[in-house]
């Protein structure tokens, strides 16, 4: 059984009608398309940065992305903890706030919604900007208002959970703040790559093991420093890039309420596998119906040696975030480093079959018999 961790560009996504994929605003000229989610980040940072109030709240469960964003846009992160359900507990902001603050960066982990409703007024009241990283998020509500549409700005990455080569989104939630914003045009060189990008997987499947020349497409780098502990080290992007004209050609055609409707069908059929398992922690709980979530994402014991088994075995998986931001505050964040040393994370695309999954839950079982 082959296939992959992302879901890969079919004809009928060529040819398919049109969606409408601006849920917020008819303002379209509020919604800039990037190249990726870390450089709409990058460019919404630069908006509102403030050399008198140049910190930036940031969770310190992350994937680093986000923290080198900061970073590039002029700004200081300051962590703040998260408990292990990936929840905000907003009285550990306002722990963290002084009038160095500029804003919050909240992260909807794997499209799960945070306690938006408290953390709005926090930063009404501390008059700061709220930011939301919604780039595990796609077609996910909570009282009937889409996430991304709380705070001042936000991000999406709709390549995580779309077959398309590229693609971030920045979300203006302000006229005053998308009146300052200028994106250039893409050079036709990138426009290949997204392209080619686009068919790799697919070459990957023809040619496995052979090279595809990684320097070109990878743009994060890993050095190992001791056990367990390695840090991303990122090269240099251009974060004034849109995103590419095949990604923006795509991107409405996507019928994002029956893609959010099967993973949401995909994570329950696995949470039903694993609910005997007791090496299995779920990290999210099955989701609502306004939920769309990103992957299936557990807490194991040895999530690097079940994900030696799965490969083996020719199904995709990753060690959920295991890397660490040069920035990381080692020993003061005991909840998130765990969290990086043991989440395994299994794709539940809109692609994936029931029998593919039973399939991998077969698998992760056998490992577990195996390991008692």
């Amino acid at each position: 059984m082959t296939f992959d961790f992302q879901p890969s560009i079919r004809l009928t996504d060529i040819l398919g009608q049109r969606f409408e994929y601006n849920r917020f605003t008819n303002k379209e000229r509020q919604f800039f398309l990037t190249k990726n989610g870390r450089s709409a980040l990058v460019r919404g940072l630069s908006i509102i940065y403030n050399p008198q109030k140049s910190k930036i709240l940031v969770p310190d469960y992350n994937c680093g992305n986000e923290i080198e964003a900061v970073v590039k846009s002029g700004h200081t992160p300051v962590f703040y903890p998260i408990n292990k359900g990936c929840k905000v507990n907003p009285a550990t902001i306002l722990n963290r706030i002084d009038k160095t603050v500029n804003a919050i960066l909240v992260t909807h982990y794997n499209g799960y919604p945070q306690p938006i409703f408290d953390i709005v007024d926090l930063c009404r009241k501390e008059k700061i900007y709220l930011v939301e990283d919604c780039a595990h998020v796609l077609n996910t509500d909570l009282n009937d208002q889409p996430l991304g549409s709380f705070g001042e700005l936000s991000i999406f990455s709709p390549r995580k959970q779309l077959p398309i080569p590229d693609g971030g989104i920045l979300y203006l939630n302000s006229d005053h703040l998308s009146a300052r914003l200028n994106l250039n045009r893409l050079r036709k060189t990138q426009q290949l790559l997204a392209i080619f990008d686009l068919v790799k997987p697919k070459i990957k499947q023809i040619f496995p093991g052979k090279s595809m020349g990684g320097v070109l497409f990878n743009e994060i780098k890993y050095t190992t420093i001791s056990e367990n502990i390695n840090l991303t080290d990122f090269t240099e992007v251009d974060y004034d890039a849109p995103m590419s004209a095949i990604s923006k050609f795509l991107l409405p055609r996507f019928n994002l309420n029956q893609i959010a409707k099967i993973r949401r069908r995909n994570f329950n059929l696995l949470h039903d596998r694993f609910k005997n398992i007791e090496c299995i922690e779920e990290l999210f709980p099955p989701p609502e119906k306004t939920v769309c979530p990103w992957l299936y994402l557990a807490i194991v014991p040895n999530p690097w040696d079940l994900f030696a088994h799965l490969r083996a075995a020719r199904i995709p998986c990753i060690v959920f975030w295991s890397f660490f931001h040069r920035l990381y505050p080692f020993g003061q964040t005991a909840v998130a480093e765990n969290l990086k040393k043991h989440v395994i994370g299994l794709p539940i695309h809109q692609q994936i079959s029931e029998n593919e999954l039973d399939v991998m839950a077969e698998n992760i079982r056998n490992y577990f018999k195996i390991k008692k």
